[in-house]
């Protein structure tokens, strides 16, 4: 009875060790051939590059027919795991009030303008808000254009110096609010995004 007690001890301590290591020593891997779920190497290295603290909190609604949700929170959590400057907080819109509240004063807002199913990009006192309807591509078949638009909202935040651009009007010009074949809406919203 006591070699069959000194077994199990020595499973139980085994299982300890191994949960231990395992937790000090994280290590994701992508076994997709495409690389699917894993970022590019030009994304890695702006991330890893950081010299500041970039805050992500997500505003997203988790709801039962919202397929891109587990997509959008996988590759929030593989910029953290990424970069040690990358804090990523997930709030749900609906159920926490209180911080949804204290983020918009942090920010400078008022509530209203937190737009819920959003992610918020902050560092310092820039900030950079990404509608869940830019990440996704509508048109069919739909294609999940997260490490894109977030890379770029990561810059937008992190850079010194801030690109302008600008639309003229007035003389025959095409209107950047308009998304038909020759309008500019498309060439406005990318621009908006980079």
């Amino acid at each position: 009875g006591a070699n069959v007690i000194f077994m199990i001890l020595i499973a139980i301590a085994i299982f300890v060790f191994v949960s231990y290591i395992n937790d000090r020593h994280y290590y994701r891997c992508d076994f997709t051939a495409s690389g699917k779920y894993s970022l590019t190497a030009k994304t890695k290295k702006i991330l890893k590059n950081l010299d500041q603290p970039v805050f992500i909190t997500s505003l997203l609604v988790q709801s039962k027919d919202y397929r891109f949700y587990g997509q959008i929170v996988d590759i929030l959590e593989e910029y953290k795991y990424v970069s040690n400057k990358i804090t990523v907080t997930l709030l749900n819109p609906l159920t926490d009030r209180t911080k949804i509240t204290e983020l918009a004063e942090k920010l400078k807002m008022d509530l209203e303008e937190l737009q819920m199913n959003s992610i918020i990009f902050t560092c310092g006192d820039k900030s950079k808000h990404v509608q869940q309807s830019e990440v996704i591509e509508r048109e069919f078949p739909f294609k999940f254009k997260g490490e894109e638009i977030f890379t770029s909202a990561v810059l937008n935040v992190t850079r010194e110096k801030q690109t302008n651009v600008y639309f003229t009007k007035g003389h025959g010009e095409r209107e950047y609010g308009d998304f038909e074949r020759a309008g500019l809406g498309n060439l406005a919203s990318a621009i908006k995004r980079a």
